[in-house]
């Protein structure tokens, strides 16, 4: 959503763009939607023109006196070069791993589509993942020539790259880098500024969609931290009474829940001690459930404990061996690039150690020789089957499936699960926190999110076990809330269907006949049949149903992520979103302004 702008930061970026001396206040606005402002602009000019002159009389001294040297600033260094081609599949696309990662694309053959999507999943305010951001369009435009930049939280041009004639390029970095820390502004518009490419960044909002969600997010940040308090008091009485009704199982599981929550116990050794509550038989029926990749992902495990690593080298050092002597010079050849490939990872160990199997002679005796690599091979088919993606959402499903046999048939135990498990949602809904598999706990339940039920459970459970508590069981206020919160997601998903829309107008709209517009420099596809290319950037939450939407709609798409290691601000986040949201639906019978937003008397300065 954090895609609008203000005019009182453009003005505020001009100034030091162009170095001046002087600051103004003056009203926020949208500068995307070009309103008029009140006269904002004319009271800037009149503060400038009464400034100047002071201006003038200031730096003339200076000019008199002899030149200062300029300090030489280190050049930037070269970037790498990067050969241009056509994007014609989405398994095609390639990100440095160093700055980002593919995370899934459809379709997986080479069938043809008219229009691929380069759906980049954003971390709002973020600088780490914004850079990575920055770089990944970069490299999307160097390598295939993909401009257009589809974003949430505008409906036209979202374009900045007037203000690169603001200033030389090391005065943009200067400023473009403090402003996306700040979060004022996003990855796309920090290369929009920075550099000189033709990239056409454009809005793909319903304006009054992206109000009303903006509406409810005002009113759930309004109710936040008072419902939190209450949710958490909510908590606190579940957790005391977790000691009195759960078993020492389920406390032990607790237990390894919060080591995990908190980053204690790795994603293996969790999922391990999950897996560990089940036998063969009931594995069999998870799987039939949908958790196939961590029915994968115990096979994959299985097989490692199986498998000495030391001796599965040393049996490949063996088989090269081997196949060094008895391979004709033709295959030789082709077997040691496939080893240069499988260490450069330009192909994955599973194919090359099956190559390497491969040009054994088949039977048991083989198999004798090299018992180690043989189940490391074995080892390598399954792991590679597991989508990872999948894998950690279906984590929280083998939780919940792990609770329900350690409850069994006590109720109590049922209900009180059930309650701080609605409670964790409940603060993830609030929080805008949440993932979609969470969101539908939530709607899957929405009968029993009950919350004046929940405290009527909780405080007779309470005083049953002599447990102090100050819940308020006659207050409905949280379970007014949910009104807004249903409002909020809902709108969400109209803004889903939205950008669908809106991409696919977009897209024909303004790239009609190849990747680019053809201006000077543009890149045109040497292929006359390739697709469309565009990059969308919106945040994760939106990933599962638009890459639905997508599909229904024919449209090929790869999902990409950056790479981040520091943690999202969420409060900055807020305070930022807020600050410079304007409402972005126009009122009817309002002039609007369609003039950029600039210093005013630059021009005259220019000349």
């Amino acid at each position: 959503m954090l895609r609008k702008k203000i005019l009182g930061f453009v003005i505020a970026v001009v100034f030091l763009l162009t170095n001046c001396v002087y600051a103004v206040e003056t009203e926020r606005r949208n500068i995307f939607q070009k309103r008029a402002v009140n006269g904002a602009q004319a009271e800037v000019k009149s503060e400038l023109k009464a400034q100047q002159p002071a201006v003038k009389a200031a730096v003339e001294p200076v000019a008199k006196s002899a030149p200062a040297k300029k300090e030489e600033k280190p050049k930037e260094p070269p970037k790498p070069k990067v050969t241009r081609t056509d994007l014609l599949y989405p398994s095609q696309l390639v990100i440095p791993s160093e700055f980002g990662s593919v995370k899934e694309y459809w379709p997986h053959d080479n069938s043809a589509h008219d229009k691929i999507i380069i759906h980049i999943q954003d971390a709002h305010c973020n600088y780490e993942a914004q850079m990575n951001l920055a770089k990944m369009l970069e490299y999307l435009y160097q390598a295939y020539g993909v401009t257009l930049i589809l974003v949430e939280g505008g409906s036209r041009s979202d374009s900045l790259s007037y203000m690169r004639e603001y200033a030389p390029k090391d005065k943009r970095i200067e400023v473009a880098d403090k402003y996306l820390k700040n979060g004022k502004i996003c990855g796309e518009n920090y290369l929009d500024i920075v550099e000189e490419y033709p990239v056409d960044v454009f809005g793909i909002e319903k304006p009054e969609l992206y109000d009303a969600n903006m509406s409810s997010f005002m009113k759930l940040d309004e109710i936040r931290d008072r419902d939190l308090v209450m949710l958490d008091n909510l908590r606190q009485t579940a957790d005391a009474l977790k000691e009195k009704i759960y078993s020492p199982q389920l406390m032990g599981l607790e237990a390894k829940k919060k080591d995990y929550t908190d980053e204690k116990m790795k994603f293996k050794d969790y999922a391990v001690y999950l897996l560990s509550f089940f036998d063969a038989r009931e594995k069999a029926g998870l799987k039939k459930q949908g958790l196939e990749n961590m029915m994968m992902y115990d096979e994959a495990l299985a097989l490692e404990q199986k498998t000495d690593l030391k001796a599965t080298e040393l049996e490949r050092g063996k088989l090269l061996e081997y196949l060094t002597r008895s391979l004709p010079q033709a295959r030789l050849k082709e077997c040691l690039a496939k080893t240069q490939d499988a260490k450069d990872n330009k192909i994955k160990q599973s194919e090359y150690y099956n190559y390497l199997k491969g040009q054994l002679p088949q039977g048991k005796s083989v198999e004798k020789i090299y018992p180690n690599l043989f189940a490391y091979i074995d080892y390598l088919n399954v792991f590679d089957k597991i989508d990872n993606e999948e894998l950690f959402k279906e984590l929280p499903v083998l939780e919940d499936a792990v609770y329900k046999k350690l409850i069994g048939r006590n109720k109590e135990a049922s209900e009180l699960y059930f309650i701080s498990k609605g409670i964790e949602t409940f603060e993830g809904l609030i929080e805008i926190k949440i993932t979609p598999d969470e969101t539908k706990f939530y709607t899957d339940n929405k009968n029993r999110f009950k919350i004046i039920q929940w405290k009527e459970f909780l405080s007779s459970q309470a005083k049953r076990f002599g447990i102090a508590t100050n819940i308020d069981t006659q207050s409905t206020v949280l379970d007014n809330h949910f009104a807004f919160i249903d409002s909020f997601y809902g709108v969400a998903k109209q803004r889903e269907n939205a950008f669908l829309a809106n991409s696919v107008k977009t897209m024909d709209t303004r790239l009609p006949v190849s990747p680019l517009t053809g201006e000077a420099g543009a890149f045109k596809p040497k292929n006359p049949n390739a697709p469309k290319p565009a990059v969308l950037i919106c945040g994760g939450y939106h990933t599962n149903t638009l890459l639905e939407l997508f599909r229904k709609a024919g449209i090929a798409y790869v999902v990409v992520a950056p790479n981040v290691t520091t943690a999202t601000d969420k409060k900055l986040y807020r305070s930022v979103l807020k600050e410079v949201y304007t409402p972005m639906a126009r009122p009817e019978n309002v002039d609007v302004d369609d003039t950029k937003p600039t210093l005013p008397g630059l021009e005259e300065e220019k000349e």
